[in-house]
């Protein structure tokens, strides 16, 4: 059984470190996406977030 490597980026820096390691490694890559579009300005984000745990939203 291969590991798999499960990234999410919003901005595509984790994306980026995902693929350094996918090369290390020799691994399959998968990306989660959100259904809805989130937020691309970093604070707005955290604070959406903090929200949500607050709300106790779960990921779809």
């Amino acid at each position: 059984m291969n590991p798999l490597i499960v990234y999410y980026s919003r901005s595509k820096n984790t994306q980026v470190i995902a693929e350094l390691i996918r090369d290390k490694v020799d691994r399959d890559l998968f990306q989660i996406e959100t259904k809805e579009k989130r937020l691309m300005d970093c604070r707005e984000e955290v604070n959406q977030q903090e929200q949500e745990q607050i709300n106790e939203v779960l990921p779809e």
